[in-house]
């Protein structure tokens, strides 16, 4: 599902469904994630260590969208807290992707981090200490998500 609808995964993901969500929220966590995805592609496209397979795969815009959103899934996976950071949970590639866009890196941490907050969601998560993403908006409902 998250390759095909990766906003309607994560609501899934975290116990909610299209009734919990208004059609505002829906499309800030599309822009969110639309975000998020640009941050990965020019982090993939940065890498000294990018496997020359994953060069061509970005070449085409069908498989550069397939593979930013199984960067998604596998990052909201492996820090899912009812997860565990499991390797069974956890879906893997060949050739392995770069550590600049795996599930603990902090740029993948920030990325999952703005959309479980603008949801509520962020104790569903293990994020590090250190991860903090200054532009994220209050959870829905709190009051402070109308900016």
């Amino acid at each position: 599902m998250f390759l095909t609808a990766p906003v309607q995964a994560f609501f899934f993901l975290i116990g909610k469904n299209g009734l919990d969500i208004d059609k505002e929220s829906y499309n800030k966590a599309e822009e969110l994630l639309s975000l998020s995805l640009n941050d990965w592609a020019t982090t993939l496209v940065a890498s000294s260590s990018l496997d020359p397979v994953w060069v061509e795969v970005l070449g085409d815009p069908l498989l550069r969208r397939l593979l930013l959103r199984f960067i998604f899934c596998r990052a909201t996976l492996s820090l899912l807290k009812a997860s565990n950071n499991k390797a069974e949970c956890l879906p893997s590639c060949v050739p392995p992707l770069p550590e600049s866009v795996g599930g603990e890196s902090m740029l993948s941490q920030c990325c999952v981090m703005r959309v479980a907050s603008l949801l509520g969601a962020a104790d569903q998560f293990s994020f590090a200490e250190v991860t903090t993403w200054s532009d994220v908006d209050e959870p829905i409902g709190s009051g402070g998500a109308d900016r």
